[in-house]
């Protein structure tokens, strides 16, 4: 039972970091125009937080 909680807590403390990479992401694209990120990068960036789930 104590392994399936310490299990919940890793999974979601995982689920919370990339919960905020995604909302810097967001928040990064409605910067001014010249500070926005590159499709490149937001797509690598978007990659990351998906492989962090699998």
């Amino acid at each position: 039972m104590l392994g399936w909680v310490n299990m919940s807590w890793v999974v979601l403390i995982y689920f919370y970091k990339n919960v905020l990479k995604i909302i810097n992401v967001i928040t990064d694209c409605w910067a001014e125009p010249q500070d926005r990120p590159s499709c490149e990068e937001i797509l690598t960036r978007l990659l990351d937080c998906d492989y962090t789930l699998s």
